[in-house]
């Protein structure tokens, strides 16, 4: 594990995270407190959704609740902790262990846990086009070995963050998908790695499942975005913000027709502890909202709209050699999550709002 140093120096949580774990951890309730005091694994711990829930867990300290113990798994501990938006105390910091680990590679870390959540895989396009082989491994083989360890060392639960890309395309037209349904994924467009794998990494935890009663279960995540997104990300919602909040013109490499439901990290993160802590093994969950369905014309428009200054423009400029994703006219049938008490609650006028604004609060 990556030692401490001293008292660490964390940005001034904003207004707006604040606001956002408080719902969250209200909307869960009191499942919470089956994490209290226990140990939970999270891979791929620094990135956008992953490092949300890992704020929410410490924030049930902050509310005068017992935070688990967090083993936070990542290649880069450094740029990890530099990311992070909370304000952290040296006590409250003592609850993250920091393991340094290429899941890509291997898994050399010898503790237990009590909660995994296997939340490690390249999600931007550009990142998983870089390198597709690592994104293969960590979704399956990086999978198995922890499946492998979890059913050796005993677990309460086993979160994979899967994606809406494993239903592949649907055909002609617009849908909402429910868990029981997948469509068809060429295995040879270089793209297909993403999904190939996430569906595979699926298999494998419904296999351990099956034959070693392990308590896996599966969110298949749709468009998410909110506080701490990573803003070089080419996927349209981190792109458009990232141009707002600079000040620049939005521009649009497809026609802006393509449609997409977008679900805000607060309503993202509320569904997986759900799943987590209420999920029923073995099974699949949708995460999205299915209300926050937009064309890319509208969610610029919506975006240019919202930005500090009035005078942000957008513009088309199609690209005709960019890849379109297999789900872009699949939206989110979250019936099955909702049974469990989730609903996605923030539409996207407000969720990007509370997006620029939290950026503008950390930059001051």
């Amino acid at each position: 594990m990556i030692p401490h140093h001293g008292t660490p120096e964390w940005r001034r949580l904003p207004s707006v995270v604040t606001e956002d774990l408080d719902r969250i951890c209200e909307r869960v309730g009191s499942a919470m407190d089956r994490i209290a005091d226990k140990r939970v694994l999270i891979t791929g711990a620094g990135g956008t959704i992953a490092s949300y829930l890992l704020h929410t867990l410490l924030h049930l300290q902050r509310r005068g609740r017992r935070a688990p113990e967090i083993v936070a798994v990542v290649r880069n501990p450094i740029a990890a902790r530099r990311r992070f938006l909370y304000t952290v105390t040296e006590r409250l910091d003592r609850k993250i262990h920091w393991v340094q680990q290429d899941l890509r590679q291997s898994d050399t870390w010898e503790g237990s846990a009590d909660y995994y959540v296997h939340a490690a895989s390249p999600a931007s396009p550009r990142a998983f086009l870089a390198d597709p082989l690592g994104t293969a491994a960590v979704n399956t083989s990086a999978t198995d070995r922890l499946l492998a360890r979890a059913a050796a060392r005993g677990v309460e639960a086993f979160l994979f963050f899967s994606s809406s890309e494993v239903y592949g395309d649907m055909g002609p037209g617009e849908i909402f998908v429910s868990e029981d349904r997948t469509g068809v994924i060429d295995p040879l467009s270089p793209r297909s790695i993403y999904p190939e794998s996430k569906r595979m990494g699926e298999a494998i935890c419904a296999a351990w499942h099956r034959c070693n009663n392990l308590p896996t279960r599966i969110a298949r995540i749709f468009h998410t975005y909110g506080p701490g997104i990573h803003l070089q990300d080419e996927r349209v919602f981190a792109d458009f913000t990232a141009r707002a909040l600079r000040n620049e013109e939005i521009v649009l490499r497809s026609d802006g027709r393509g449609r997409r439901a977008f679900c805000y990290l607060a309503d993202t993160v509320a569904g997986l502890l759900t799943i987590l802590l209420r999920g029923a093994d073995g099974h699949a969950y949708n995460v999205g909202n299915r209300h926050g369905i937009l064309s890319i014309r509208e969610l610029a428009d919506l975006v240019a709209g919202l930005a500090p200054e009035p005078d942000v423009r957008v513009r088309l400029d199609p690209d005709p050699d960019r890849p379109e994703s297999a789900s872009a006219a699949v939206f989110p049938d979250t019936a099955k999550l909702e049974q469990l008490g989730w609903k996605a609650e923030v539409a996207p006028r407000d969720g990007f709002a509370r997006t620029l604004e939290s950026f503008r609060e950390m930059a001051e």
